[in-house]
């Protein structure tokens, strides 16, 4: 055990987040399993990590502080604990860091005595059972409980002076108490009452007592849910941040200082984990209103004072990560069906974050920061490019005609469901004045500034989906689960799953990465990965039911505007929540599939439930009801594909597209049914022959939009068996639809999605496409003549790219041609020319036509190699030494190829004119005869000193082999 430890340790130093990560875990898991073999390794360990601790993570501090408190606090094989020396090390060592004034230090010894509390006050099997009356003031702490408590008055007093060190108290103790192990009871309910004291000292108010005099801005009680109770309590949001601008309310109560409105929500989240078990003296929080500016000062926000502004933003902020941590707290009461201040609190928040986008608009200050609401070492600064780009991209172009236009055309039209319920297009249209802002802040940027969701608030997504829920009225609300609120609760879930798939993902031990903390997902690494993944699984079928509800509407929404996709009424303001959610289900299922366990058979049993689930509620429960043999996993899948297939015809946004296409990729993978193929080929091309447009009624268009374009034509393609014969279809409709492309907004007739400005995607996924089939077609060819074949089709589709890249010639598509031919002549060059010698005489034919083909390809690489020159373009010039590398040896083969079979008067060599990518003689390279009368075309050019070829060709044959084969009547054309 020394040694593996001791070669952990060596590890350590590498500095690598993954690596230091798994020798954490490594030494956590030993230590849990194997403690007499650890304990007499804690000198050891504990040198160690003092020195490198500090450079560590939150996270990695809590789990080696975790480790080494274990190892001081438990009892070895007889019992008996022998580590009373190192506890003391600890201790000192905690308290030493805890005084100390540099903040890094000052957070490794608020984390280390948050972890001696946690191993002091845990309770033994024994101890657990022991109960203690709440309702007795006077009930005394035991020693343990006494000791534990005398660390809780040192961080008290440590952290109440900064903000940032409270939160990261709050913070982590609450973490420690939601992983739900058993605690000394007398020091929890001591604990518990002087945290609800300080609390309610800080932060609430008697609603009676509420008095709006003296205030920077006008405040009002909002968002109250229980006026029918005579005593109501409110929480002191708005003046708390006045007087905190103002320097007041640094008063001393009950030994406690009043805390500061940033610690408002770590705070709450600690008194819910004291009172976990029991959260009826709380519950009042759910429904008591908060003391908010009014709604008037909100209208007149543009005409604030910037400090009137900061209080209102600032407040703002507060009351979303208050709403936060009330559903967080909460969210259970779904289960009792007893949710619908859940759902009203959830809407609230929607209410806010559109009053923070449209303050934040105006705002004096363009590079606002929030209060925080997490430790301030693991929160970045927000990225203000983004929103500079975007308001930039705002002045070029004016998308706010077709939302008008759609609300004076869509006005009276009514859209029928399938439901008992209409959907009324009329109640989707907003008010003119409430058009999509273009310069709307991107809250994407303040994400670490609001306080995570837990993975209870999946609860609310088992409510039922409501299209149109009631509008806001007076800041009151109805509770109703909208488009709206199931697009902010799939946001986070879409994050939260990301978080746990892709959370092993490999990184190089060569590479160096700082270890940072990431933000926001507390809540998931208190539950495995697998059970995360189960609960999201339960969650499918009310999900597929909101999916096929959402279905319906659009299916209506298309009906209403004769099937035109671009037509006013489909880019209704409300539509655009509603098509966000189609992507963020659709996109859901595709992280949930790229599990990588799913690939193992130990996972068998939840991968065919995740399957079972993907169908809507009320056919899950009539297949549960029907005495039916169940599907093997092939069955399943086959079965889900054709269920997901039909959602492609209301797919409206190509993220949601490419997700659906995802999907079915994924699934076809676990197995190899032919049908899957063609399903998901034709999924592709109806969506590659099909105009995308944005939100806002614009053609899609940039990276994002190309890269997902090329990733359907790529698909598309590798789901046919002959992926050769297909790209000689394609270039042949291709070179003839090519001409009609002159100006950037022209497309393909037949790949409306192609574009002359994104052409060079097409290019490189049918040369990258010709080469994986080349190579594949070559592997299962069983004869020389089936290699010709293939050498047949792959230099014809390259010729006609050729013929197509002469009409098309921007810098971009000759790059992507250049760099896709290198690879392709290659290969030619390895293996072509050994097929072409060998059936030279044989097949003197189709062999002529390769080389009269491969000639006009590698004449125009040869012209553009020459403009190159010219033009001193830096990244074709990177091309040239590969590519005249491979032509050369070209000329080399094909002479050789021609002298071993006895035609040598077949090959002659003269000097070739240097023409440029237009087929112009270069005036530079001129002969000095000027004799350039004879100037042709270059596949005119091609095709003469092809056909010579062949005539030599044939005369030698027939010369040389008496008994060889005739081709007299044979044509190279």
């Amino acid at each position: 055990c020394k040694w593996i430890v001791d070669e952990l340790l060596v590890l350590l130093g590498t500095g690598n987040k993954s690596t230091i990560e798994n020798v954490l875990n490594i030494l956590t898991e030993l230590t849990e399993k194997r403690i007499d073999k650890v304990q007499p390794l804690a000198t050891r360990l504990m040198y160690v990590f003092m020195n490198k601790v500090h450079d560590f993570s939150t996270k990695d501090i809590a789990q080696v502080l975790d480790m080494l408190c274990k190892i001081a606090y438990s009892e070895g094989p007889d019992g008996i604990n022998n580590c009373s020396v190192f506890q003391d090390e600890i201790n000192i060592f905690v308290q030493k860091e805890l005084c100390s004034l540099n903040i890094v230090s000052q957070r490794v010894g608020i984390i280390g005595a948050i972890m001696l509390i946690k191993h002091i006050v845990l309770l033994s099997p024994d101890e657990e059972s022991i109960s203690i009356d709440r309702s007795n003031d006077d009930i005394l702490l035991t020693k343990k409980a006494k000791e534990a408590y005398s660390l809780i008055e040192l961080l008290v007093t440590r952290t109440q002076s900064d903000t940032d060190s409270q939160i990261l108290f709050f913070d982590q103790f609450s973490l420690m108490l939601f992983h739900g192990l058993p605690f000394d009871k007398t020091f929890m309910y001591a604990v518990s009452s002087v945290m609800k004291k300080n609390f309610q000292y800080s932060f609430l108010i008697a609603a009676n007592d509420f008095n709006n005099e003296n205030c920077l801005v006008d405040c009002s009680l909002t968002f109250c849910l229980d006026k029918e109770l005579d005593e109501i309590i409110a929480v002191n949001l708005c003046p708390k941040v006045i007087g905190e601008m103002k320097k007041l309310d640094n008063a001393i109560v009950m030994g406690l200082q009043s805390c500061h409105s940033n610690a408002l929500t770590s705070m709450f989240r600690l008194v819910r984990g004291l009172e976990r078990e029991d959260l009826t003296e709380i519950d009042a929080l759910l429904g008591c209103p908060l003391v908010m500016p009014t709604s008037k000062t909100i209208d007149e926000f543009e005409m604030l004072s910037p400090e009137q502004q900061s209080v209102v933003i600032h407040t703002l902020f507060h009351a979303v990560n208050w709403f936060h941590e009330v559903i967080n707290c909460f969210s259970y009461l779904i289960k009792h069906k007893n949710g619908d201040k859940v759902l009203i609190r959830l809407r609230t928040i929607i209410y806010l974050i559109k009053t923070i986008k449209k303050c934040l608009s105006v705002m004096y200050e363009p590079e606002y920061i929030p209060p925080f609401c997490y430790y301030g070492l693991n929160v970045e600064k927000p990225n203000f490019s983004k929103n500079k780009k975007k308001s930039s991209k705002s002045k070029k172009k004016n998308t706010n005609a077709k939302v008008k236009k759609t609300v004076n055309e869509k006005k009276n039209v009514s859209l029928e469901s399938t439901n008992s319920s209409n959907f009324n297009v009329t109640n989707l249209v907003e008010d003119e004045n409430d058009d999509i802002l273009e310069n709307e802040v991107d809250l994407s940027i303040y994400n670490h500034y609001f306080r995570e969701l837990d993975i209870d608030t999946w609860l609310i997504l088992t409510q039922k989906f409501v299209v149109n829920p009631d509008p806001e009225q007076n800041e009151e609300f109805t509770p109703e689960l909208g488009p709206s609120e199931l697009r902010y609760l799939m946001e986070d879930v879409l994050q939260k799953l990301e978080h746990v798939v892709f959370k092993n993902k490999k990184i190089s031990p060569l590479v160096k990465i700082k270890p940072k903390d990431i933000v926001g997902f507390s809540s998931v690494s208190l539950v495995p990965t697998k059970t995360i993944l189960r609960n999201f699984i339960k969650l499918l079928p009310y999900l597929f039911t909101d999916l096929e509800i959402l279905s319906e509407f659009f299916k209506n929404l298309l009906m209403s505007n004769d099937n035109i996709l671009d037509a006013p009424g489909m880019f209704m303001a409300e539509s655009c929540d509603m098509k966000h959610c189609v992507g963020l289900i659709l996109k859901s299922l595709v992280v949930l599939f790229q599990w990588n366990d799913f690939e193992s058979s130990n996972t068998d049993d939840l991968f065919k439930n995740a399957l079972k689930k993907i169908t809507n509620r009320t056919d899950l429960s009539s297949q549960s009801t029907q005495f039916k043999r169940p599907l093997c996993k092939k069955g399943l899948i086959s079965d889900k594909i054709k269920y997901l297939k039909e959602f492609q015809d209301i797919v409206l946004h190509l993220d949601a597209a490419v997700s659906l296409v995802n999907i079915i990729q994924i699934l076809k993978n676990f197995t190899d049914e032919p049908e899957n193929d063609v399903i998901l080929r034709d999924t592709c091309w109806n969506f590659l022959t099909r105009q995308w447009y944005s939100m806002n009624g614009l053609e899609e268009n940039g990276q994002k939009y190309n890269d997902q374009i090329k990733f359907l034509l790529e698909i598309y393609l590798q789901c046919h068996t002959d992926k050769l014969k297909k790209l000689v279809e394609m270039v042949d409709w291709l070179e003839e639809e090519v001409l009609g492309m002159e100006t950037k907004t022209d497309k393909l007739k037949t790949l409306p999605t192609i574009k002359k400005i994104n052409f060079k995607i097409l290019i490189k996924v049918i040369l990258n496409t010709l080469l994986e089939s080349v190579k594949k077609d070559l592997k299962a060819a069983e004869s020389e003549l089936d290699r010709l074949i293939v050498w047949q089709s792959a230099i014809y589709v390259m010729e006609k790219i050729v013929q197509t890249i002469k009409k098309q010639d921007s810098r971009d598509n000759l790059l992507i041609f250049v760099k896709g031919s290198i690879l392709l002549l290659k290969l030619f060059l390895a293996e072509g020319m050994t097929v072409c010698q060998n059936l030279f005489k044989v097949r003197t034919k189709e062999v002529s036509k390769v080389l009269k083909n491969l000639q006009v390809i590698t004449r125009y690489i040869q012209n553009i190699c020459n403009y190159t020159k010219v033009v001193k373009d830096n990244a074709l010039s990177n091309c040239l030494p590969n590519i005249r590398g491979i032509l050369e040896a070209l000329i080399l083969k094909v002479k050789n190829v021609i002298v071993m079979n006895g035609c040598t008067d077949a090959l002659f060599m003269g000097t070739m004119k240097n023409m440029d990518i237009k087929g112009d003689e270069i005036m530079s390279q001129n002969d000095s005869d000027g004799d350039d009368d004879d100037d042709d075309e270059d596949d005119d050019e091609d095709k003469t000193e092809a056909n010579d070829l062949i005539q030599l060709l044939r005369s030698d044959n027939s010369s040389n082999d008496e008994d060889g084969d005739s081709d007299n009547n044979s044509s190279i054309l």
